[in-house]
């Protein structure tokens, strides 16, 4: 986010009021770029600032985790001071800065007791120190600890030290949820000062790519300009459409060179005494919508992600994953036996919620078994065993197929068997 307060802010509002959606209107599906009937407000430019998420020109600018809590705090405080001096013309931007003030000051309140309260003694269960680490982290990306607070028993002394620091942790989510309200206005207050919104607008390119096995936390966002034009202070609307939920995402860029891109990172967040805290994604995006408000353009881009676009990325993760393993044929053992079974390890990721489909084949028979898995990860050994009354030959080859829910991709890998070794004959990955 843009600064350290304005991560703190752009938190996740499913917490408390749900998903919000921003319906921005005076659309157009002409590509002619208008003016503004004014021009935007410096104040605006202040507030936007601090209470919106940050987009970069690089991804690696948003991965900063390693935030002190003295640094956020020097940062909130700058904020406040900014905040506090905001006197626009726009009774609106007046009003939401006097928001943003009292929200910005109660974070900073609630940081710094949560510093001085004392710590349980078994800090390791409750993760302490952990959770200031992510919180550090969350106030300038996203939180990645999940402190656990009730899991042991403990003296009424203990528990007291909890509930002191569950209360400001709680204290502190509901001031940056109200602060995070701020932003998600934000763009009625914008739209005021933009050029009429171009509907389907060819000049900004949309690029998502999420979460998925160790390819994550993080969903990512890109968006290109190829206006041919550098635009300015472009408040941008960022609607994710997941199977079940939607969630809205507002960013603010001051200057957006032409033929470039533009990053935005989301996250789960986290859980912090049974609430979900700094959620940023929706699980199983669909569609996103795109709407950007500035001066010299203003447009509205869609962009469908499930189906083409989703295998894709798929595939691309799967191309730097490979199997491994061996074939054991049935053993009539003494106490018990072993039954027929590849034996395959995954080397270069981990792989989400899956379907393996194992064929055996011996000239022109083949038999075929399918499991689900629910997660496979890295360096991990499957057996993938069958009953020997089901499977009473030793194969010749073996093919792997893994398909995954909500895609038609599909990653095979097939296997000829020498000595019970599988040794690679093709990988194919297609729909």
């Amino acid at each position: 986010m843009c600064r350290v307060f304005s991560s703190a802010l752009v938190l996740s509002l499913s917490v408390m009021l749900g998903s919000v959606s921003i319906v921005l209107t005076s659309e157009s599906n002409t590509t002619a770029i208008g003016k503004p009937a004014a021009p935007l407000p410096p104040e605006y430019r202040i507030l936007a600032k601090w209470v919106t998420q940050e987009m970069k020109k690089t991804q690696r600018e948003l991965l900063r985790d390693d935030v002190e809590v003295k640094e956020i705090i020097a940062e909130l405080q700058k904020a406040i001071i900014e905040l506090r001096n905001i006197k626009s013309a726009d009774s609106d931007i007046n009003d939401l800065a006097a928001q943003a003030h009292e929200a910005a000051v109660e974070v900073r309140t609630r940081i710094e007791k949560l510093n001085r309260l004392p710590k349980p003694a078994d800090a390791t269960d409750l993760m302490v120190e952990g959770f200031f680490a992510g919180l550090a982290s969350g106030l300038l990306g996203d939180p990645i600890i999940t402190p656990t607070f009730y899991s042991l028993k403990r003296s009424a002394e203990e528990n007291q030290k909890r509930k002191a620091i569950i209360t400001e942790l709680e204290g502190y989510i509901a001031a940056v949820n109200k602060a995070e309200a701020i932003g998600l206005v934000l763009p009625t207050v914008a739209k005021k000062y933009t050029s009429r919104i171009v509907k389907d607008c060819k000049e900004i390119l949309v690029d998502f790519d999420e979460s998925w096995g160790s390819f994550g936390p993080y969903d990512w966002l890109a968006l290109y300009n190829r206006s041919g034009q550098e635009l300015e202070e472009c408040t941008i609307v960022v609607e994710l459409i997941g199977a079940n939920k939607k969630l809205t995402n507002v960013h603010f860029v001051e200057n957006w060179p032409s033929r470039s891109w533009m990053y935005a990172k989301y996250g789960p967040g986290i859980e912090v005494s049974d609430r979900e805290f700094r959620r940023t994604t929706v699980e199983s995006v669909q569609e996103i919508v795109v709407t950007i408000l500035s001066p010299k353009l203003s447009a509205l881009v869609r962009y469908t992600y499930q189906g083409t676009e989703k295998d894709k990325d798929i595939a691309r993760h799967c191309s730097m994953l490979t199997l491994k393993g061996r074939y054991r044929p049935f053993d009539d053992g003494w106490l018990w036996d072993d039954e027929p079974a590849a034996i395959l390890t995954l080397k270069g990721g981990d792989l989400p919620k899956c379907e393996v489909t194992v064929d055996f084949v011996r000239g022109a028979e083949v038999k075929s078994w399918s499991w689900d898995i629910d997660e496979w990860k890295k360096d991990t050994r499957k057996i993938f065993e069958v009953s020997h009354d089901k499977l009473p030959w030793d194969p010749n080859e073996i093919n792997v197929l893994i398909r995954f829910p909500d895609s038609s991709y599909k990653w095979e890998t097939k296997f000829e068997v020498r000595n019970n070794t599988l040794h690679r004959k093709a990988v194919v990955h297609g729909g």
